[in-house]
């Protein structure tokens, strides 16, 4: 009798275990991500060469913008950077309320150029590759905008 209720409950176990695990795999998040991936992949490969370099020259850009700011910061600011207890979300709040205004100023124009880049590359794609673009940028802002709302 002890052995049957032994198999039985490891029986169990062994299910609900499965079942935990099959349920984390289907989750939502990483399978999303996937997918809005794959179809930007798609997007790109559909793309003249020209445009990829266009895409690959903004990127190079934001790095570059990214390192120029990171080497104005104060000591104070590198070490939010590193504060492992703090979250993305959380050490961009904290950098965010230590800017001095020469940052900002920086910032602000970054964005500005970014800007004018993003609208100087859609005016390259075809009536086509627009819509597939602005798709793509409309998932990842609701993407980002649900993210916000959870924290």
């Amino acid at each position: 009798m002890k052995n049957i209720v032994k198999r039985i409950i490891f029986i169990i176990t062994v299910v609900c275990l499965a079942t935990n695990v099959s349920l984390a795999q289907e989750g939502k998040g990483h399978g999303k991500h996937k997918k809005h991936k794959k179809e930007y992949k798609e997007f790109y490969k559909s793309l003249n060469e020209n445009q990829q370099a266009v895409l690959k020259e903004q990127r190079k850009l934001r790095k570059e913008q990214r390192k120029a700011l990171k080497a104005t910061f104060s000591a104070e600011q590198i070490a939010i950077t590193k504060n492992e207890d703090l979250s993305r979300k959380g050490k961009k709040k904290a950098l965010k309320a230590t800017y001095t205004s020469n940052q900002k100023t920086m910032i602000e124009n970054n964005k500005k150029l970014l800007e004018e880049k993003r609208k100087a590359f859609e005016a390259t794609l075809s009536s086509e590759q627009l819509e597939e673009f602005k798709k793509i940028k409309k998932k990842r802002k609701t993407k980002h905008e649900g993210r916000n709302r959870r924290h």
